[in-house]
Formats: structure tokens, C-alpha cells, sequence
């Protein structure tokens, strides 16, 4: 079972992920079947409306970070993980 933050992660992070695969319409493999058979789903017939999903799982995903940050995590620069997480967030934004 989760707990605390933990859930709120999970959470943002689901929304965020349903957000960008329903985002991508047609060009998903599983978008036929649920506009086909979810009722009243064929209401968004735009895809691109799915990104604010997204933005929300985003925004939830940043505020739970910074309030980690601020609470006094330590956050150890020297690891691999660190440099290679900026380096894909920094070349996902230099895209956009």
C-alpha cells in the first residue's frame, strides 16, 4: 500500500502518462478502441486536449519536488543519475 507522498507521486505520475497517451490520438495503437467503446469519449474529438492532463500531472509532479527540496532533501550532484536526468530534461526542452 502507498503512502504519504508516495501516492501523490504515483498519482501525478499516472496522469501525466494518460495525458501524453491519449495525447497522441491516432498515431496510438489503443485510441481506436477506447474512442470506439468508452462512451461519450468521442466528445474530445481532439486529441491535443489530452496535454492538459499532462500539464497537470507536470505541474502536480514539480510542486511535489519542490516541496521535497525544500523540506531538506539532500540531493547528491556527484551521482550519474543527476547528470544524466538534466541532460534528458535539458534535451527535451531544447526541442520544445
Amino acid at each position: 500500500m502507498l503512502h504519504g507522498r508516495t501516492r501523490w507521486v504515483v498519482f501525478a505520475a499516472l496522469v501525466s502518462f494518460l495525458g501524453l497517451f491519449l495525447a497522441l490520438g491516432e498515431n496510438n495503437g489503443s485510441y481506436a478502441f477506447v474512442f470506439a467503446s468508452v462512451p461519450g469519449f468521442d466528445t474530445f474529438r481532439v486529441p491535443a486536449r489530452w496535454l492538459l492532463l499532462w500539464m497537470f500531472g507536470a505541474a502536480l509532479l514539480a510542486t511535489l519536488g519542490a516541496d521535497w527540496l525544500g523540506r531538506g532533501a539532500r540531493v547528491y550532484v556527484r551521482q550519474p543519475r543527476v547528470w544524466v536526468g538534466l541532460a534528458v530534461v535539458s534535451s527535451c526542452w531544447s526541442r520544445a
